[in-house]
């Protein structure tokens, strides 16, 4: 249970660094509190769960329109035939444009280990370099993470792409 702290539940302990200002955690500890996210200096929220259904996360970029956090969604099921690559290299360069600004960027789904835990899987290996297996050992050294089936076949494709180039 957090600890009360100043007629809020303090969330500090809570919170998932992966790297210096790259953050992760599920959506219903966080997310939905602006001035906390202001507090701890997130400057980006990256929400990979976006829409009204059920397994989503209705926060959009309206949602955070009376705060300077800059936002970017995107609409994805968590389901192993929804196809989240054709998002990778959004999620990559919106995560990358905000830690080249020493931003910090709170990168969320609706539990936090399958959609975001995809995203910021795919901007190790576009933006890091990092091999698939590299990236996601990282991530689990912070947090428990279980990508989808299909995601981590879409990851894997990824993968042997990213290696092809680099040959």
């Amino acid at each position: 249970m957090p600890e009360k702290h100043g007629g809020s539940w303090d969330m500090r302990k809570k919170n998932f660094q992966l790297l210096q200002g790259l953050f992760t955690r599920s959506v219903l500890e966080t997310v939905k509190n602006k001035s906390y996210l202001q507090r701890i200096g997130i400057t980006h929220v990256l929400n990979a769960a976006e829409g009204n259904r059920f397994g989503h996360v209705n926060t959009n970029q309206h949602y955070y329109r009376d705060t300077p956090i800059k936002y970017f969604g995107i609409p994805v099921s968590d389901l192993p035939t929804v196809d989240i690559s054709k998002y990778f290299n959004d999620v990559a360069n919106f995560i990358d444009e905000a830690l080249k600004n020493n931003g910090k960027v709170f990168v969320h789904c609706m539990m936090g280990i399958s959609r975001s835990s995809t995203s910021v899987i795919a901007f190790l290996m576009i933006k890091r370099n990092m091999l698939c297996e590299d990236a996601i050992r990282l991530i689990r050294k912070s947090r428990d993470i279980h990508p989808n089936d299909g995601f981590l076949r879409q990851l894997a494709a990824l993968d042997n792409q990213l290696r092809r180039r680099r040959l």
